[in-house]
C-alpha cells in the first residue's frame, strides 16, 4: 500500500510560543480581541507546561486539548500514557507526549513527510530497521498503511525504551534492542537528553551519561531491509558504516541530517551523502525544514 497523506496547514508560529498551541483549529483568532485571546490562552498554557506536576499537568492540559484524547500519569509506571483510537500510547515526560497531546493524528502524519515518506510504497512482510526508535511514534505511524511489517527497532535509551516496548507489546513481528548502533561492537557512552529526545553517543553538555552496548548493523543477521530508517543525533554517519556489509540488501534508507552533532551542533549533510552517493546510493527528495532524506539503492529493483 502507497503511503497517501494530506497535512493541514497551520500559521507561523509567532513569539516563541510551543509549537504544540499552532494545531488546534483557531477559527475564532479572527481580528485583534481573537488574536489576543490567542496570545493570552496560548501563554497560560505555556505556564502551566512548564511549572505544574504529573497530575496537575495532565488534569489541565485535558480541560484545553481534551477532544483529541485525554493524557494521564500512570504512577504505577510513573509514565505519561495518551488514549487514542482503542490504542494506549506510553511516554517518559511532558515533553515528549507534547507532540501527541493536540491532533495526534497531524504528529503520525508530519513524521513520515518530515522523512520524505509521503508516497512511499510498503507492502506485505516488509523489512524496516528503525534506528533511533525512541518511543515507537515511527512504527504507529507506518502500520496506519501496512500492519504486516517485519519491524527491527534499536533504542539504546533506558528511559524512552520501556514506553517502546509498552507501545509495540499489542503488535505481531516486532523485534526490539536495547542498544545503539555504531562502527564497532562493545560498550559506550550515551549523554542523555530525555525531555527533548536528543540523547546521542556524541558528546554534548549534558549532565547525565549512561553505559550501553554497541552494535555493527551489519553484525545483526538482517536481510531483505526495505527500509532502514535512522535519527541518530549526529551519529548518522557511524551507523552507516557500520552497515557497510549490508548496503546491498538495503532498499531505501532514510535519514535525520539535522544539526545535532556533538557541542558544535554540526550537521551531517555532507558525510552522510558523499557516503551514500559512494555506496550506490542516490537522493530521492530532500526535506529542508528538518535536514532529512530519502535514498535509494540504484541497484534495487
Amino acid at each position: 500500500m502507497k503511503i497517501n497523506i494530506t497535512l493541514p496547514k497551520f500559521e507561523t508560529k509567532l513569539l516563541n510560543l510551543p509549537y504544540f498551541v499552532f494545531r488546534k483549529s483557531r477559527k475564532h483568532a479572527v481580528g485583534y480581541m481573537g488574536k489576543l485571546y490567542f496570545l493570552l490562552n496560548s501563554y497560560l498554557i505555556t505556564y502551566l507546561f512548564k511549572f505544574f506536576n504529573e497530575k496537575l499537568f495532565c488534569r489541565l492540559m485535558n480541560l484545553f486539548y481534551k477532544n483529541d484524547g485525554k493524557i494521564e500519569w500512570d504512577y504505577d509506571k510513573l509514565l505519561f500514557f495518551k488514549n487514542y483510537k482503542n490504542n494506549v500510547i506510553y511516554f517518559p515526560n511532558k515533553f515528549r507526549i507534547a507532540g501527541s497531546m493536540v491532533n495526534h493524528q497531524y504528529e503520525l502524519n508530519n513524521l513520515l513527510d518530515s522523512y520524505c515518506l509521503n508516497k512511499f510504497e510498503l507492502n506485505p512482510n516488509d523489512t524496516v530497521v528503525d534506528c533511533g526508535a525512541n518511543v515507537g511514534m515511527f512504527y504507529l505511524a507506518l502500520i496506519q498503511f501496512e500492519t504486516k511489517l517485519n519491524y527491527f527497532a534499536y533504542e539504546p535509551d533506558e528511559n524512552v525504551f520501556k514506553c517502546l516496548e509498552l507501545n509495540t507489546s499489542n503488535f505481531d513481528n516486532v523485534k526490539l534492542f536495547k542498544k545503539g548502533l555504531s562502527t564497532r561492537n562493545g560498550d559506550a557512552s550515551f549523554y542523555i537528553n530525555s525531555a527533548s529526545g536528543d540523547s546521542s553517543i556524541e558528546k554534548f553538555n549534558s549532565t547525565q551519561v549512561d553505559n550501553i552496548e554497541l552494535v555493527r548493523l551489519d553484525n545483526e543477521n538482517h536481510e531483505n531491509i526495505k527500509l532502514l530508517k535512522i535519527d541518530a543525533e549526529g551519529h548518522e554517519l557511524e551507523v552507516l558504516i557500520g552497515a557497510s556489509n549490508l548496503l546491498d540488501k538495503i532498499q531505501y534508507i532514510c535519514v535525520d541530517m539535522g544539526s545535532e552533532k556533538g557541542e558544535a551542533k554540526e550537521n551531517t549533510v555532507v558525510s552522510v551523502v558523499n557516503f551514500l552517493y559512494n555506496n550506490n546510493f542516490s537522493l530521492v527528495e530532500f526535506n529542508p525544514s528538518r535536514t532529512t532524506g530519502l535514498f535509494k539503492n540504484n541497484e534495487s529493483v
